[in-house]
């Protein structure tokens, strides 16, 4: 859980959030409650104040393992951090990660890895992957494409990475869902993403079926639980 959380930020040696992982540069979370079977840990962004930051521990010292129970003390994280900042907001996520290869990958000629040179297949379905100046193409590698008629209609790329691992993003045309294409074009990003010697993730929000469903057909396992507070436009970019 760890390599998720570095994937997502920058993160110093006292577990000190410093800043997004994120083309974007926007402002990191407040902070990270993170769970799993064996084992609670948190981080706190670098600037909240001490007094706020003990409170905050001192609770989470108290949540039990794993990450099937709702958190006890969820209410007085929100409270408290109505009072730090002026635009708050809250969300669980599950956390996926797929430890070995998947060998279960068919052979198919319409799952293609998008490049400068073929982006254009993205232009009908997913236009906004060729805007950003660019920065798409450059920096959300690799990036993955079911092709049906020459356009793309399900793609995955990293829209995150870190030394360890990549954090996947899934995205399928309306007219194409329940195909099974992000599957496959999950399966193709991950399988790349081995052979660079780092470790794939998927992390979602715990209501969201389309991809908890792509992650279990994938043979990625659930390792744990994040509950993250920020503003609401940090949030909004967290999943994307």
């Amino acid at each position: 859980m760890h390599v998720h959380c570095e994937n997502e930020y920058e993160i110093n040696g006292r577990g000190k959030i410093l800043s997004t992982n994120h083309r974007s540069k926007g402002a990191p979370a407040s902070f990270l409650f993170v769970r799993t079977r064996t084992s609670n840990r948190w981080y706190l962004r670098h600037d909240i104040p001490s007094q706020i930051a003990k409170l905050l521990a001192d609770k989470f010292r108290l949540e039990p393992l794993g990450f099937t129970e709702p958190l006890v003390f969820a209410d007085f994280y929100n409270k408290t951090f109505d009072e730090v900042l002026s635009e708050r907001e809250s969300f669980d996520s599950w956390v996926f990660c797929q430890k070995k290869p998947n060998s279960n990958i068919a052979r198919t000629d319409d799952v293609v890895q998008v490049v400068e040179a073929n982006a254009i297949v993205l232009r009908r379905y997913f236009p906004e992957m060729l805007g950003y100046e660019g920065r798409v193409l450059r920096l959300d590698v690799p990036i993955f494409a079911k092709l049906v008629r020459g356009d793309a209609v399900s793609v995955c790329n990293s829209a995150r990475a870190s030394k360890r691992g990549m954090e996947c993003y899934i995205s399928t045309a309306m007219s194409h869902r329940g195909m099974g294409y992000g599957r496959e074009v999950t399966n193709f990003w991950a399988r790349y993403v081995h052979n660079t010697k780092k470790l794939p993730f998927l992390n979602t929000t715990t209501n969201n079926r389309a991809a908890i469903k792509i992650a279990q057909s994938c043979a990625f396992e659930k390792i744990g639980s994040v509950f993250r507070m920020a503003s609401a436009s940090i949030l909004a970019s967290s999943l994307s």
